[in-house]
């Protein structure tokens, strides 16, 4: 089994790949992982026993930060240049690992350059190819020729399907994408932390904890929690209601502007760089994902349910498909994402009602252990390929 991805930070591309990998060398199947050399996650890669290979060029954002002023022209001019070394170098190192599948993992699309160029290292190669999308269409203009010509020819081959985290993202992947093939969607899944299945504790004597977890862009809407935190007017309730924002930070001015917003805000907490899981959600009791696009699946929904923490999303259609992925189960809220006296109301219905809570709290956990455990989606990728009449 080989693993490609492309990335500049430590976040939900490696937790599916982690998680995912973890199943199989469960079931005595040997992983490997192509990726840059500068991945943040090299170490967590290493700790689980996933061999190591690495591109040989660096990630484009990687060059624009050497080329600078250059940045575009130069890219321009060498893109093709670039493609045609990385898909050989790809090739080669297919062939020296001699895997039975390939999964290419994308977090956005055309996502990557080394990983969006390695469509076609894998359809020359001939082995069994699942290229897995997480996020929407977002193409750059002056790369649409480019663009066109690679998805093209991948297409031809009949060895690489592609696959996407949502029923929307699949939708707009389709709708949107140079590809001229079916896309499948299958479920992310996570890991069980919470083995013992531990519910959070609600006692009004006691803290509250509201948790955001993720890249720290402009897109996720950091400041929307912030503003709302700062109006709930619940004070009566508890000792203390607090805010965990635990990120990962990717554009600096957005995270001084958030800082900014916060400040003086005692019981807004910043942490930064934490990957480990238990923390982050462990003694919290609620998540909130407000992002407004670039949001195909929101994995901290799936990560906090397993905690038993009811969830409140942004009205995005990838979100809302989490959140209502079953009627009669209830394990929070929805809110417009362009009012945010709607979040308040929400936040405030979750905290102020024990009895709501109790029962999102409990349905939460249900949800997760019903659709989105990583055996889940092991075993639903499994199923695929063994509709496809691929062999591991």
């Amino acid at each position: 089994m080989l693993f490609i991805a492309e990335s500049n930070i430590f976040g939900g591309t490696d937790t599916f790949i982690l998680d995912f990998a973890s199943e199989f060398i469960k079931n005595k199947i040997e992983v490997n992982i192509l990726i840059n050399k500068s991945h943040q996650g090299i170490y967590s890669y290493k700790r689980n026993y996933i061999n190591l290979e690495f591109f040989t060029i660096p990630p484009l954002y990687e060059l624009s930060s050497n080329f600078k002023i250059f940045y575009k022209l130069l890219i321009l001019i060498l893109y093709p240049f670039l493609a045609i070394f990385n898909v050989l170098d790809v090739l080669l190192k297919i062939k020296k690992i001699s895997p039975d599948i390939i999964i290419v993992v994308n977090g956005g699309f055309p996502g990557g350059f080394l990983t969006y160029t390695s469509m076609l290292s894998c359809g020359f190669s001939g082995v069994n190819t699942i290229y897995s999308i997480h996020n929407y269409c977002n193409y750059s203009k002056k790369y649409l020729l480019y663009n066109l010509f690679i998805e093209t020819i991948a297409s031809l081959f009949g060895n690489i399907i592609f696959t996407s985290v949502s029923k929307d993202c699949a939708k707009n992947i389709k709708k949107n994408a140079f590809l001229k093939k079916d896309i499948y969607f299958v479920y992310n899944g996570v890991k069980d932390l919470n083995q013992k299945k531990d519910l959070p504790d609600f006692n009004y004597s006691n803290d509250f904890n509201i948790v955001w977890a993720g890249r720290i862009v402009e897109s996720k809407n950091i400041d929307i929690i912030i503003s709302a935190f700062k109006k709930i007017k619940i004070n009566k309730f508890y000792n203390n209601v607090n805010l965990f924002l635990y990120g990962f930070i990717e554009d600096k001015n957005y995270y001084n502007k958030i800082k900014l917003i916060a400040n003086k805000e005692k019981n807004i907490k910043f942490i930064l760089n934490e990957k480990d899981k238990n923390k982050i959600y462990k003694d919290k009791h609620l998540v909130i994902l407000p992002s407004s696009k670039f949001e195909s699946f929101g994995l901290i929904l799936i990560e906090g349910m397993s905690f038993g923490l009811p969830v409140i999303s942004s009205n995005l259609a990838s979100l809302e498909e989490v959140v209502n992925i079953n009627e009669n189960l209830s394990f929070g809220f929805v809110f417009d994402i362009s009012d945010i006296n709607d979040l308040i109301k929400k936040i405030e219905l979750i905290i102020k009602n024990k009895e709501v809570y109790m029962e999102f709290s409990k349905n939460a956990r249900i949800a997760y252990e019903k659709y989105f455990t990583v055996e889940k989606m092991y075993l639903a990728y499994l199923k695929l390929i063994g509709d496809l009449g691929w062999k591991i």
